[in-house]
This record gives structure tokens, C-alpha cells and sequence, in this order.
């Protein structure tokens, strides 16, 4: 949202029905924070975990199929 994108409607009514107000949300859309905005992703193994219908967790280890190239750990964008 700081990119100043619409969620689809799922998404929206999850915001709504987690704490999101329509006056916060309006904000997002009307701020245009996408020129501040700089996103930065770390990958590390140990950030990917199974959570099972019980709520436990466990590493999702190498099994992942999101994975960097070799040597490449860290992304950075800037939203201009």
C-alpha cells in the first residue's frame, strides 16, 4: 500500500477485519509514499517455515522453491 496500489477486495475486507480503517486506507491511496519508499529483501535459509494445521512450525530448510542465485543474498529497490 505505500506504493500507493489498490488491494483487491479479499485483501481489503481482511484490513477492514483486522484493525484497518476505510479513513487509513484512503490515506495510502492518497499520499503518494511511493517516492520515499526504498524496499530492501534479505534471504537466509532459516526465514522460510512450514506451519502445520496445528500451528506448528518447522524450518522449511532447502525444500523451498524460492530460492536466490548463488552469491546473491540481498535486493534492494528503490520506487522511483
Amino acid at each position: 500500500m505505500n506504493y500507493g496500489r489498490r488491494v483487491d477486495s479479499e485483501m481489503y475486507d481482511y484490513l477492514l477485519d483486522n484493525g484497518m480503517t476505510r479513513e487509513e486506507y484512503r490515506f495510502f491511496m492518497s499520499h503518494r509514499l511511493k517516492r520515499w519508499c526504498i524496499m530492501g529483501n534479505d534471504y537466509y535459509v532459516t526465514n522460510e517455515h512450514l506451519v502445520s494445521a496445528d500451528g506448528n512450525t518447522r524450518a522449511a530448510g532447502r525444500s523451498s522453491a524460492m530460492r536466490p542465485s548463488p552469491g546473491s543474498t540481498t535486493t534492494a529497490t528503490a520506487c522511483r
